[in-house]
Parts: structure tokens; sequence; C-alpha cells
């Protein structure tokens, strides 16, 4: 199999998953969306990492898959009823943690890609409510705080520019 078709399909998948973890998400009842939350934060505890600074850091695209790996473990099938999660899922290596399968999602993921556009209307053509564009404003560089600045002058800079004379950068 050439190199180009392994990509583009390892890039279909990966939409795939990233789609279903944004748009499937909300067909869920409440109390199936509170156990991939939950699998969501076991994943990233498991990987050493807080719910709350991937809430804040992470970017659409890396939530979701998440979400989406998160729906595997648990149990929930996708929405579409001709895909399943073992081969969507990118196989697992013997020295990968279960937290590392996002994490290879989100790097197969193109939002750029023809095979995220095969994706997206195939999708569509299940049923799925797909809008155009990105499912969030503005993408994947929004501070929480919406000002557009990502390094606050604190502490010891915050102290230099002051004496400097300068303010905020």
């Amino acid at each position: 199999m050439p190199t180009f078709q392994r990509r583009f399909e390892a890039q279909y998948r990966a939409a795939l998953v990233v789609f279903l973890g944004v748009y499937a998400f909300d067909l869920l009842t409440e109390d199936e969306q509170s156990e991939v939350d939950a699998g969501v934060r076991d994943l990233l505890r498991s990987s050493f990492l807080t719910a709350a600074s991937h809430t804040r850091w992470a970017s659409w695209d890396l939530r979701a898959a998440y979400r989406g790996v998160a729906m595997a473990n648990v149990g929930i099938a996708p929405r579409i009823q001709s895909l399943n999660w073992e081969t969507l899922l990118p196989k697992r290596h013997w020295w990968q943690t279960r937290a590392q399968v996002p994490t290879a999602i989100y790097h197969s993921f193109n939002p750029m890609s023809p095979a995220t556009a095969a994706a997206k209307t195939f999708l569509q053509s299940c049923g799925l409510e797909i809008p155009e564009g990105i499912p969030w404003e503005r993408g994947n560089l929004d501070p929480v705080d919406g000002s557009g600045r990502f390094w606050r002058n604190t502490g010891l800079r915050a102290s230099m520019e002051k004496k400097r004379g300068r303010g905020a950068i």
C-alpha cells in the first residue's frame, strides 16, 4: 500500500473520530455525557494532566479526540451504524499507554486534508449535522479570558517591565 494511501486512511479515520467526538457527543443522553466526561478525566489523569489545564489549553480537535476515545473506552457505540471503534481508533503498540491514543489521533487529523472533507461528507450523508467551518469561532488559539493575549505580565517579568517603564507587552 503506497504511503499516500496509508496517510489518507489515517487522516480519514482521525477525522471521523474527531467529528464524532464533537457532534455525536451532543446526541448522547446526560448520563452518557457524564460517563464520557469521566472517561476523559480518567485518560487525562493517566497521562498526568488535569482536566482544568486540558480544558483551558487544548485545541478543539484534541478535546474531540479525547471524547471519541473516551466514548470507545466507556462502551458507547458511534451513532453511525456502519462504523465501530475498533476500525476507527489506531492500533496501540505494546509500549504505548491508552492515554497516547488521543494524541495519535490529534497528530493524524488535518482540517485542510481531502480526507477530512471526505469524512465530513460521509457523516453528513449518514445524517449527522456538521456545519461548515470549525466547531468553535476562533479555533485553536482562543485564550479563556478572550483577551487575545497568551502571556500575562506577572511575577518577575511584570516587575522588570514596570522598572523599564514599558507596561504591557
